[in-house]
């Protein structure tokens, strides 16, 4: 245990019988080489990795570093290297995610048939309301089984019910389909959202409830959008532009129904139509026309809601401006962005927002801000101003970290994705390769990925 080596030329370390390096010495260097207090170090290991959040004290940091007692579980040591940016080859492995025991999430189970609850019109109206309410201000993911079991049922009573009662139980099961499209959504589930969409289209169209095939469409080109967004995240452009091509085509479809549509639906859909515009625009002048189709929306704000045919969708300012703020990031072209101008958006939208605040909007006006300065701060890259860019990055990991406990409590994981997309562009910055607040926000968003890393 006496012999000590240099590896990848850091060190000396005492080696174990192994080869490995005493990971307390690892740490003592890292700890000197990122600047680091042990006390400073201790309150991060301790609320990314303990169930309470509490920090490890400094006597206890020390006491490890001196008997070589630091946690044993692959997935804290994961944590611990990402904090001091510990390279691989000082842990014994070829990859630090070699160390996390990652598992995937199970399938869900399918509604049985046989136990099924029981059907009231009035109650399955009462608890639509009320599920999409929870949807906006609260964790809504573990309404899905129930839903799905109020579909199952509403299906049965769609296809046997008697001839009169089709019509009013065609138009909640549209709502139930779409709610549940809302949930998958929101889960990532972009696949499963569009196939309720689909189902609940064909009931539309067949009862033929205008309003509600509006609604459908108008839902799945936002899903569509949502699922070209996420590839445009990982760099499959074409993929993304089909997604985009097939929301734009929904857009229109509905459109040719605008007449007949509610004044709040017919807004939706300019507000759609312009950001989409806006995540395409490869110039400043596109960008300027698809902000032009956005403030065409501003006149329906407000417009009376519409229950009756259960497709929840409303035009309000708070989601006008948070709208036009993400169209001012939108475009994959620098030029066609304007991080500022998004910013005032935002504010915007805090200003006019209800109290209580809906918690998917709140998060997602915190994503928008994150991600306006680190768009900024990459401006500032490309013109050599490297303290004003990483003064950028910085308020974007402040805004990022601020984000990622409001979404881990509502489980929003497209708005985890968001955050991940914010986090990988802050690591290849010069400023996030070695902020230990980075690499903080790294574990942060892994953990909201995948929860049961630290159970």
């Amino acid at each position: 245990m006496s012999e000590t080596k240099l590896l990848a030329g850091y060190g000396p370390y005492r080696i174990d019988e192994q080869g490995i390096p005493l990971l307390s010495d690892v740490v003592w260097d890292m700890l000197e080489k990122r600047a680091i207090s042990a006390e400073e170090f201790g309150k991060r290991f301790g609320k990314l990795t303990r169930r309470n959040k509490q920090p490890y004290t400094k006597s206890r940091i020390y006491q490890m570093l001196r008997d070589n007692s630091f946690p044993d579980d692959k997935t804290r040591r994961w944590v611990l290297a990402k904090l001091l940016q510990i390279p691989p080859i000082l842990l014994g492995v070829k990859s630090l995610d070699d160390l996390l025991d990652i598992t995937e999430p199970t399938i869900k189970p399918q509604v049985s048939t046989s136990s099924l609850p029981s059907f009231d019109l009035t109650e399955y109206r009462i608890t639509l309301s009320s599920y999409w309410k929870r949807h906006r201000f609260l964790l809504s993911v573990d309404l899905e089984t129930d839903v799905s079991s109020r579909i199952a049922v509403l299906e049965q009573r769609y296809l046997y019910g008697p001839q009169e009662m089709k019509r009013s139980i065609a138009t909640l099961l549209c709502g139930y389909h779409m709610l549940s499209a809302n949930i998958a959504t929101d889960q990532r589930d972009f696949d499963s959202a569009i196939e309720h969409l689909n189902k609940a289209y064909v009931v539309a169209k067949e009862r033929r409830l205008t309003k509600l095939e509006g609604a459908c469409l108008l839902r799945r080109g936002w899903a569509l959008k949502e699922r070209g967004e996420e590839k445009g995240m990982e760099q499959d452009y074409d993929g993304a532009l089909l997604d985009f091509t097939h929301a734009a085509n929904d857009f229109m479809l509905a459109f040719k129904e605008a007449k007949r549509l509610p004044g709040a639906m017919h807004g939706s859909l300019l507000l759609s139509v312009g950001k989409l515009s806006a995540d395409t625009a490869k110039s400043p002048q596109e960008f300027h026309t698809a902000i032009k189709k956005i403030e065409e929306a501003e006149g329906f704000i407000g417009k009376g809601v519409d229950d009756e045919d259960i497709h929840f969708i409303q035009i309000d300012e708070e989601r006008y401006y948070l709208d036009r703020a993400a169209a001012y990031l939108a475009s994959t072209n620098p030029l066609a962005c304007y991080p500022r101008d998004a910013r005032r958006e935002l504010r915007h939208a805090i200003a006019v927002a209800p109290n209580p605040l809906p918690k998917r909007r709140h998060a997602y006006n915190m994503v928008l801000e994150a991600k306006s300065y680190v768009i900024e701060g990459q401006a500032h890259v490309t013109r050599k101003r490297m303290s004003y860019a990483d003064d950028c990055f910085s308020q974007a990991t402040q805004k990022a970290t601020e984000a990622i406990g409001l979404v881990k409590a509502i489980d929003s994981q497209v708005n985890v994705a968001r955050i991940e997309k914010i986090c990988t562009d802050l690591r290849a910055t010069p400023y996030g390769k070695e902020n230990v607040d980075v690499a903080s926000l790294e574990v942060e968003v892994t953990a909201a990925r995948y929860p049961q890393m630290f159970q």
